[in-house]
């Protein structure tokens, strides 16, 4: 009788070591659901680099998403003042099933000389700003060494890399510019021929 007693503590202590190992690995898998996060490496670099002594650059993020495969980018989120080869984390949250659009403004020290703005009416945008109402606007404070880029990544190729890299050209030069007529209101151009 005390062996069969010795036996069934034994497997009530075997069952029970079973029992918590499995508790462990399920509380284990949801903190990570809760906390589902990556971690990117952001790496900046200009087009014209080699020409001359590269800037140290500050840029400002503005990360946009899409369902894959569909063109209508909106405003995620914005992120300031970042250096080259900073990390940042966002979430990874159904990341596979969207595409990404990463939006880089940079300058020098002359901060603020480029602004990114919801039109039409120039103001800062929000989350959900779609990518076709973004303007950048350029102030007197404009230099050779204001820069932008755009890069567009799928989900998963974010997730297999862990990595954004920004290609950045120079703003000067590269803006366009809209020369009109208005008579009372800038919402009612007139043709220049006219």
């Amino acid at each position: 009788m005390k062996k069969i007693n010795s036996i069934s503590y034994w497997l009530v202590a075997f069952a029970l070591l079973i029992v918590s190992s499995c508790s462990d690995g399920a509380e284990q898998q949801g903190a990570g659901l809760q906390d589902d996060t990556v971690e990117l490496s952001l790496n900046i670099a200009t087009d014209d680099a080699g020409s001359r002594d590269e800037p140290a650059l500050q840029f400002d993020l503005y990360i946009f998403r899409a369902p894959s495969g569909n063109p209508s980018f909106t405003l995620l989120k914005v992120m300031e003042s970042l250096t080259d080869g900073v990390s940042i984390t966002v979430s990874a949250k159904n990341m596979e099933n969207n595409d990404y659009r990463f939006l880089f403004i940079a300058g020098d020290e002359s901060a603020g000389s480029i602004s990114v703005l919801k039109g039409p009416g120039y103001e800062a945008p929000t989350e959900g700003t779609s990518w076709g109402e973004i303007v950048l606007s350029g102030n007197e404070n404009l230099t050779l060494d204001n820069y932008y880029g755009v890069t567009n990544m799928t989900g998963n190729d974010i997730l297999s890399t862990g990595r954004v890299h920004g290609v950045l050209r120079r703003i000067a030069g590269q803006m366009v510019f809209d020369c009109f007529k208005t008579v009372g209101s800038i919402d009612a151009p007139i043709a220049v021929e006219n």
